[in-house]
């Protein structure tokens, strides 16, 4: 584990937001008010220091099992850190003001916010880039008095298409998720060519062996880990600390393009992923009980209705193999077999595990 993964989700978003702003601090288009931004984190960085150097004189005997030092330290390296998650958003064109803003919007993009003054940061820096998305396509039509109307003046094709990504929004948003990954902004280039199905298997293999952190919380603080699989199925942070197979099935269909993000956050229930198979409703075409029906990439159902769900790698004559998110490492006395705290590959008998398969449309 990094020092950077011993730090809390509110001490890691933190972190990532202040080091954003304070990359761009020297920028041409940095303003008063991303200032401000950039102090109040700062703060609150140095405020949490305070905390945890407290809390290592009254409490040595936990500073070990919470992390103390190692926290206390990284969050020291602020001034010279730099984020761990970005999202590469397209700039051409852009002002030094709409640069500015786009580029720290580029943190702001994976991150969830912990409390309401860190929201509150987010939003105005969302505010802005929406209002400035108006304002250039207001300028385009010809509906502000004085300024020289069109599409082809002052880069405001680009300009647009670049705060359409930045905002979320219309046709630019559409097309730019096509051709990138919508959570890192990297070209969709290595898995040009690949089936939905090898994709959902390679981020499954890519994630193998993670486990809850703290034990038996439903979360941990990983950058890529159980948490952005429940904030990534919510959009939101509502589904952290909750039970979290239905995500690790989600993030495997979300990362071959067959869910979305909020959209499908429905797939936290296991209940509802039978129920929407059998209706063929969202990525599902159909629900049966018949193993050799079932192929990798399609969800299984296991030990009952709403009970566990994983994602199938095999069938054979007698097994459905699996990976699975929220499970335990073996079948051994004692482990948890639908609420094991980690992700793991497990072999599933069909004749007594399986309940059921959400098959998925090709």
């Amino acid at each position: 584990m990094s020092d950077y993964d011993t730090l809390t989700p509110a001490e890691q978003d933190t972190y990532d937001e202040y080091c954003r702003l304070r990359q761009v601090s020297d920028w041409p288009g940095f303003d008063d008010a991303q200032a401000k931004r950039k102090a109040d984190a700062g703060e609150w960085i140095e405020d949490r220091r305070d905390e945890l150097k407290s809390l290592m004189a009254s409490d040595p005997g936990n500073n070990k099992a919470y992390n103390r030092q190692a926290r206390y330290d990284y969050l020291g390296t602020k001034s010279s850190g730099k984020p761990a998650r970005l999202c590469q958003l397209p700039t051409d064109g852009a002002t030094d003001a709409e640069g500015s803003y786009i580029t720290e919007r580029e943190v702001w993009w994976r991150i969830q916010t912990d409390y309401d003054a860190q929201k509150a940061r987010k939003q105005a820096c969302t505010d802005w880039l929406v209002a400035r998305r108006k304002y250039v396509w207001q300028l385009a039509e010809g509906k502000v008095e004085g300024e020289k109307p069109g599409w082809d003046t002052a880069n405001r094709q680009q300009r647009y298409y670049n705060l359409q990504v930045a905002t979320k929004y219309g046709s630019g948003y559409d097309d730019w998720c096509k051709e990138y990954n919508s959570t890192t902004g990297e070209k969709k280039s290595s898995s040009s060519g690949k089936s939905w199905r090898d994709k959902s298997a390679d981020w499954h293999d890519a994630h193998l062996g993670i486990t809850e952190d703290p034990a038996n919380s439903n979360c941990d603080s990983r950058k890529d880990g159980i948490r952005n699989a429940q904030d990534t199925t919510a959009n939101g942070t509502w589904l952290r600390y909750q039970p979290w197979c239905g995500c690790w099935a989600f993030m495997g269909l979300y990362q071959s393009g067959k869910v979305k993000s909020g959209t499908d956050s429905w797939m936290a229930s296991v209940s509802s992923i039978e129920d929407y198979a059998k209706a063929g409703k969202g990525p599902f075409k159909a629900w049966t009980t018949d193993g050799s029906k079932a192929k990798k990439g399609d969800l299984v159902v296991l030990f009952g209705r709403g009970v566990h769900v994983g994602t199938v790698r095999e069938i054979t004559s007698s097994t459905c193999r699996t990976w699975e998110g929220n499970t335990s490492p073996g079948s051994g006395s004692g482990q948890s077999q639908s609420n094991g705290g980690g992700s793991y590959k497990r072999d599933r008998s069909r004749s007594t595990d399986t309940y059921g398969y959400a098959l998925v449309k090709d």
